[in-house]
């Protein structure tokens, strides 16, 4: 059983991390939600630690600027490609921002769906 409160939405975008002590780190963004993100980076930041970050993304007009809080860090599984897979609780972040862009990106998937393969017949959709 799912023990979140919100649902992930997989997606792809760049981030700008910076950590307590002003370093900034390159990220990249696995997934959103309501609650935070899911980010891949090739610098380890602890859990506990709170960062500022920006989020850029083809289907936003401008990046989501907020603050959020380091859950987790796992180890990479790979020594010879270190990346780490941190999630990110957010703290300070626009609901109404953060609300437009996870229906941006749910249309952008939608959209996806209902096209289909190239020169496919696009699909019908039938709701539940």
């Amino acid at each position: 059983m799912e023990k979140r409160d919100y649902r992930r939405i997989n997606t792809e975008g760049q981030i700008n991390v910076k950590n307590e002590l002003g370093d900034i780190h390159a990220a990249f963004l696995d997934n959103i939600s309501f609650g935070g993100l899911g980010i891949y980076t090739k610098e380890k930041i602890e859990p506990g630690k709170v960062i500022d970050f920006e989020l850029v993304m083809q289907l936003l007009d401008k990046p989501l600027i907020g603050k959020g809080i380091i859950k987790y860090a796992n180890e990479p599984t790979d020594k010879h490609n270190p990346i780490f897979r941190m999630g990110v609780k957010f703290t300070d972040v626009s609901a109404d921002t953060l609300a437009y862009i996870i229906s941006r990106i749910q249309s952008a998937q939608a959209r996806k769906i209902t096209k289909g393969p190239k020169g496919a017949d696009p699909i019908d959709f039938i709701p539940y």
